[in-house]
């Protein structure tokens, strides 16, 4: 459940399942839209069917 929870959380703001030294991963689903970042460039993908986020805090 952990690994599908942090791909899920990182779909957005990710482009792909590869990491790489200096990645930031979110954590916090709460903060799904704003945090996250791939090899330094921040994708804006959409969500995987069926996800829903959660209000922003």
């Amino acid at each position: 459940m952990g690994e599908v929870w942090l791909y899920w959380t990182n779909y957005v703001r990710r482009d792909g399942d590869a990491l790489y030294v200096g990645d930031t991963l979110n954590l916090d689903a709460h903060t799904i839209l704003s945090v996250g970042d791939q090899n330094g460039v921040v994708h804006d993908n959409s969500l995987p069917e069926g996800f829903v986020i959660p209000p922003q805090r």
